[in-house]
């Protein structure tokens, strides 16, 4: 099993964020559950790059 690529996922999960917030502007629709639920994802990814940069320090 690969280990996990956090800094791919943190900027995929920050480029969806970005598209998200430019569609729902486009759209004028809210999409606040979908925003919600990347913001979560990405700052899990974010608290796990934090943890394995400071387990390897």
């Amino acid at each position: 099993e690969s280990p996990p690529n956090n800094p791919a996922a943190q900027h995929r999960l920050t480029w969806a964020n970005e598209l998200f917030q430019r569609y729902s502007k486009m759209e004028k629709m809210s999409m606040k559950v979908e925003l919600d639920e990347i913001n979560r994802l990405l700052e899990q990814v974010e608290e796990g790059l934090k943890s394995s940069s400071d387990a390897a320090n």
